[in-house]
């Protein structure tokens, strides 16, 4: 029967209608309105990410394994070993629960291998690892299983975007699939972007030509202190121009563990770049280089 219209619902899915009959009675007399029973049935479908798993999963003193990292419609888990029995379900679990993802994998091992990619295990529905990733309003194409992708540097890509002036030219050593390459060159900067996974190096263009930017972007496949060198002589960049007019040039280096072992590549870049010793003047922006 319908409930009338001053009627109060004590909803509580772990509390017993005995333990909560003093509780009930007592905001009874409060209210002084009738308290009428009322059954409501929950499904699957009516239950949270979290509420199946503590349903379903065996306690073992850590929360359920409800984060992941999203690449497009791709989910990506780095489940304990606790958790590795139940893969299966928590990636179905996972699925049902987000319409937006078609696929959801977990990552088997640490990135060991030279190009930084991941060794995917498929848990859960399609086995397709090429997604889209929006960002600021830019789309790129990863290919995840066979590229590095990381979504939790998106505020490094735009605050580095903000602090390089647009008449500038950027050397993005270590590119992926060009993510700071578009932010700058999307921004008016000349990107040369360089990735020594030709998986990589492909994305460039394409994901270059998908935002636009083409004109500023410039993919290379090059180790990285042969791109460097390439930069200073073969581009003609130098560190300055046609008209002497100081050149701004900056080099990203965006993998940080490795990124230090490539510093011996600038010694003698100026040499490289003009075919002359750097300058001793002080006021000179390339003074004191080796």
């Amino acid at each position: 029967s319908e409930l009338p219209d001053n009627a109060v619902s004590f909803l509580a899915s772990q509390v017993c209608p005995q333990a909560a009959s003093g509780e009930v009675d007592d905001k009874r007399a409060e209210l002084r309105q009738i308290a009428v029973e009322y059954g409501l049935k929950l499904t699957y479908a009516d239950l949270s990410t979290e509420e199946v798993f503590r349903r379903v999963l065996p306690a073992c003193g850590e929360d359920p394994p409800t984060a992941f990292e999203t690449i497009g419609h791709i989910a990506h888990l780095n489940l304990r070993e606790q958790w590795l029995p139940y893969k299966h379900i928590i990636g179905q679990v996972i699925l049902d629960k987000n319409p937006g993802l078609r696929t959801v994998c977990n990552k088997v091992c640490t990135l060991a291998n030279t190009f930084r990619t991941p060794e995917l295990e498929l848990l859960a529905g399609q086995e397709d690892f090429v997604a889209t990733v929006r960002e600021s309003g830019l789309a790129f194409e990863v290919d995840y299983a066979n590229v590095y992708w990381n979504s939790r540097l998106s505020n490094e890509r735009s605050r580095l975007a903000d602090l390089i002036p647009r008449e500038d030219t950027v050397c993005d050593m270590f590119a992926g699939v060009g993510a700071f390459a578009m932010y700058l060159g999307r921004k008016g900067c000349r990107v040369l972007a360089n990735d020594l996974n030709p998986v990589g190096a492909k994305l460039i263009t394409t994901n270059a030509q998908r935002n636009r930017v083409s004109a500023n972007v410039t993919s290379f496949n090059m180790d990285a202190r042969a791109f460097v060198r390439h930069c200073a002589r073969e581009e003609g960049l130098g560190l300055f121009d046609a008209s002497s007019r100081p050149l701004r040039l900056h080099f990203v280096m965006n993998l940080p563990e490795l990124a230090i072992d490539f510093l011996d590549v600038f010694r003698g870049i100026y040499r490289v770049a003009t075919g002359r010793d750097a300058p001793s003047d002080p006021g000179s922006p390339s003074a004191g280089l080796p």
